[in-house]
């Protein structure tokens, strides 16, 4: 599908406003953390062997809300707090959730979030800091922690075991290893006898007998995934390899050992692992003409032929599998070589450009890692122009595969802690351009749980924008994302963001308001987080729900205030009654001191209750409330 072809979408409603399930966003998740995903980390432990001691932390856990674990580096001291948080919510019929904190204050606001008993984790174990503060605040998560019936499970390191010890007398343990044996059989996937001189040799028994679950894990993947003539001698070293610092490797193979068809190939095996090696062979020769100086003559019938291009980076690459031997070579190949050669700069920007333009002889089979690598570069260089203006190209790519992934790209970009500022910025400016593939892209990035959740007023400013769109798909599938933000966002805080809107808006915007309210107060979703946790609405802490009602009754037409009435009350006839009353006495609240207001009000409420079809008897009897204490409201003349 061609430009012509994109182009005609703009004639089509927009179905689909989530980002595409596929491994390479599902790569991209993975390392901004997905932390709103509440399946993040749950798939992550899912096949993991428990470690020992699950009754006595179980205990703690049930009794005292807290469990600490402890250990040093290396031993997958991360993973298992993960899989105890999963395993106690399902056996506490709970929902398990990780906390993304990264100071005691932090904390405070992120739990006080909380409105349901939740299993939650918090690893603590990279942030020094944090760990040396939170034992100070033992009393306070004690108590918000019974409040909201949460249970919290904790990583740390061990040379903190002592002070949460002090402060969690019950509650804290050391990790113990699972045993080895059972985790290589959990994980090994090939038969036995494949590898019998490998799995029968001291070096690998003794290896595996003292090794925590990390290590042996990579022990399993490396037999599972190799080929079976494998010797004993190329596991030992491709062991020795994937546990020392992938830097190491990499300026080995730049500096000493790849001529600079070799570096080529290394190069474009970064960015198209797991692409064909056909793909990544040429490829490489692409980059090879971009690193020569213009003119320079290439040189033909001295190349290499595509295996024999493959084979100079052997020793780290697996050939058959197309991916590296060492999990983060990929990774660090394009960032290693941004940082050390600057004047590799340009033509590696314009080869990617290339690439995502789709050259005739590459193959998007298997596009994994190349979105990864993508916002990983653009971070390192601290250029979120260099990721932006690769989403554009990739917005009228020839390739249908690339097209559906620079959403995904662009989102990766604004959630990065570097260049994440600068490529939010570009969205806003996308949003209110006239560009349809841009606006596409900055709607489903805008959309995504993952930004709305982190971003929820950077999102929704931006959805705003989008649902002005002079292409009416776009502004379509905008107000359709607003109000399944919902889903994410109490109505209490869409209220907020609803009446900062309402400041200079026009009668469009105006009037859209009451519509989004009329499909957001019917969600199942928002009643029963309206049931759980209505304070934020009826409690109106900050006065800003009465505030956005006294804007809506001065400034909306009758049939716009009407809508907003209705949609109110149905909201209110779904909650207790006294909760259901106080939303009512909310709105009334809002009207007393203005005429306009209370005739806004009393019409609305009238109309309701003389033409209230479709509407429950509870949200007719809330409407005859409403009009009701209308004419109880005494207002001083002027």
């Amino acid at each position: 599908m061609g430009r012509d072809s994109v182009q005609a979408k703009r004639d089509v409603h927009i179905t689909n406003i989530h980002l595409p399930s596929s491994e390479a966003v599902a790569d991209l998740r993975d390392m901004f953390g997905a932390s709103t995903n509440r399946e993040s980390f749950e798939v992550e432990v899912e096949d993991l062997v428990a470690p020992p001691g699950t009754e006595e932390h179980f205990e703690a856990l049930d009794e005292e809300f807290v469990l600490v674990l402890a250990s040093t580096g290396q031993t997958g001291l991360s993973t298992a707090v993960k899989q105890r948080c999963k395993a106690f919510g399902a056996r506490l019929g709970l929902p398990a959730r990780m906390l993304q904190s990264t100071s005691v204050d932090e904390l405070k606001q992120e739990l006080e979030g909380f409105e349901a008993p939740t299993v939650l984790v918090l690893d603590t174990s990279q942030n020094p800091g944090l760990e040396e503060q939170l034992p100070t605040a033992a009393d306070y998560l004690r108590t918000i922690l019974k409040k909201l019936d949460c249970r919290l499970v904790i990583a740390v390191e061990l040379e903190f075991r002592i002070e949460f010890q002090r402060h969690f007398p019950k509650s804290v343990f050391d990790l113990a290893r699972a045993d080895p044996d059972r985790v290589f059989t959990h994980h090994f996937d090939r038969a036995d006898a494949e590898f019998a001189e490998i799995l029968e040799s001291e070096y690998f028994s003794d290896t595996l007998s003292t090794a925590w679950p990390p290590l042996v894990r990579l022990m399993a993947s490396i037999l599972s995934h190799a080929p079976a003539d494998l010797t004993l001698q190329e596991f030992q070293e491709q062991l020795k390899r994937r546990v020392e610092d992938a830097s190491a490797s990499i300026r080995d193979l730049l500096e000493n050992k790849l001529d600079a068809q070799g570096k080529a190939v290394l190069i474009s095996a970064s960015a198209l692992e797991r692409m064909s090696t056909r793909s990544i062979a040429l490829a490489a020769e692409d980059f090879l003409r971009y690193s020569k100086d213009e003119g320079t003559p290439v040189e033909v019938l001295g190349e290499y032929g595509i295996l024999q291009k493959l084979e100079l980076i052997r020793q780290e690459f697996y050939i058959e599998g197309s991916n590296f031997k060492h999990p983060d070579l990929g990774d660090e190949v394009l960032l290693h070589v941004w940082e050390q050669y600057p004047a590799w700069h340009m033509p590696l920007r314009n080869w990617l450009v290339r690439l995502l333009l789709e050259p005739d002889y590459l193959e998007w089979t298997n596009l994994t890692r190349l979105p990864r690598r993508l916002v990983k570069l653009a971070s390192v260089a601290e250029d979120g122009s260099m990721l932006t203006g690769q989403v554009e190209v990739m917005t009228v790519s020839r390739s249908p595969v690339i097209r559906s992934l620079a959403s995904a790209v662009l989102l990766g970009g604004a959630l990065d802690d570097t260049i994440g500022p600068s490529v939010r910025g570009r969205i806003y400016d996308w949003s209110r351009g006239s560009s349809f593939e841009r606006q596409v892209a900055a709607l489903e990035a805008c959309a995504d749980e993952d930004y709305l959740v982190r971003f929820p007023r950077n999102a929704l400013f931006r959805l705003r924008q989008l649902a002005r769109s002079e292409h009416d798909g776009v502004a379509e599938a905008a107000f359709e994302a607003i109000i399944a933000s919902s889903a994410r966002i109490h109505l209490g805080d869409l209220l907020v963001h609803f009446r900062h809107w309402l400041f200079g808006a026009d009668q469009n915007e105006i009037s859209m308001i009451p519509r989004l309210l009329d499909r957001i107060c019917v969600r199942e979703d928002v009643i029963e987080s309206l049931r759980q946790d209505p304070w934020p609405v009826i409690g109106d802490p900050a006065g800003l729900t009465a505030s956005f009602w006294r804007l809506v009754l001065t400034i909306a037409d009758p049939a716009s205030v009407r809508l907003a009435v209705r949609a109110w009350l149905s909201a209110a006839a779904e909650l207790s009654p006294a909760d259901g009353e106080r939303m009512v006495a909310l709105v009334v609240k809002a009207a007393a001191d203005d005429y306009g207001s209370i005739g806004q009000i009393a019409q609305a409420s009238k109309s309701l209750t003389l033409d209230g079809a479709g509407l429950s008897e509870r949200t007719r009897e809330l409407s005859r409330q409403m009009l009701s204490h209308m004419f109880e409201i005494e207002v001083p003349l002027p």
